[in-house]
């Protein structure tokens, strides 16, 4: 189970692709070279979670390694006599679609869960708030430790209980109290 730190990584290393692809539309030299130091970011960060995935993204940095040596790929097609130039950048957008293809997947795996539970997080805010168990934060406490404590006392309110189970059970205690911190901030 990826942790929302981890989601919201490879969300922002997917961000960067319109950065990537005005360079291939400037016809940028440093293209070829940004999408490998993109494709390592994102191997790094799928290899950090130990996700298989991992091995894909390695699998298409060879690639385009290969091709800035002049070696063209299996099954990619090329027109007139690729110079190393054009057939570098060729393949960086072609290894870069893959890429894109892989983290989004990664993402569409785990967005469901992590939307629910938002979701689940901001209904028991709401809830909690409703039947004022929200108090302000002790000025001796810190926001983990007064997050703590509204967990806690969440967990001991009967209407609440099963919903703030269900929501530890969706994203692991650490990523709930990441949650339930986001649901009071938006209200």
């Amino acid at each position: 189970m990826l942790r929302i730190a981890n989601i919201e990584e490879i969300e922002g290393l997917l961000l960067c692709l319109p950065a990537l692809a005005c360079e291939q539309e400037q016809d940028s030299g440093d293209f070829p070279r940004n999408v490998a130091a993109w494709l390592a970011k994102l191997e790094a960060a799928l290899a950090a979670n130990r996700l298989h995935h991992a091995g894909s993204i390695a699998a298409l940095r060879s690639a385009a390694t290969a091709a800035t040596m002049g070696s063209i790929p299996i099954g990619l097609q090329i027109q007139g006599t690729p110079t190393r130039r054009r057939l570098g950048a060729m393949v960086a957008s072609h290894v870069l679609q893959r890429a894109c293809e892989v983290a989004s997947s990664v993402i569409a795996e785990n967005r469901p869960r992590l939307s629910e539970a938002e979701r689940v997080a901001q209904q028991i805010v709401a809830a909690a708030r409703s039947r004022s168990l929200v108090m302000p934060r002790n000025p001796g406490m810190d926001n983990t430790q007064h997050l703590r404590s509204l967990r806690r006392e969440f967990s001991a309110n009967p209407d609440l209980e099963n919903a703030t189970v269900h929501l530890e059970g969706l994203v692991g205690p650490q990523d709930m109290l990441v949650l339930l911190d986001r649901a009071l901030g938006s209200g």
